[in-house]
């Protein structure tokens, strides 16, 4: 695991891919394959600390190209829900993947 065949016809290389749950398990593991395959990422996450070691992971692992927005929000919260989707749209307004 950790990266795409490269029979694949499609690429992700600059998509902008959202991932809820990157700081840990399933979310951190797609948010490592796809830094490496050149997406472009928005992380939303709850708490600032695994975040930022999130973002040190992608850096070591991209030699220091990846290419990532944090986004902080509580996803169990449909206010918070709509105050995150305002801020990624604000950021990038055409987003490829949500995860």
């Amino acid at each position: 695991m950790g990266e795409i065949p490269s029979h694949t016809k499609w690429t992700l290389r600059d998509k902008y891919i959202v991932i809820t749950g990157a700081t840990s398990g399933i979310g951190l593991a797609a948010a490592k394959v796809f830094a490496k395959s050149g997406a472009k990422l928005g992380i939303i996450a709850r708490n600032e600390a695994k975040a930022n070691d999130v973002m040190t992971q992608l850096e070591n692992i991209t030699d220091g190209n990846a290419v990532v927005d944090i986004f902080f929000a509580d996803m169990s919260s449909q206010q918070s829900i709509r105050q995150v989707a305002t801020n990624i749209l604000e950021r990038c307004p055409r987003i490829d993947i949500l995860v």
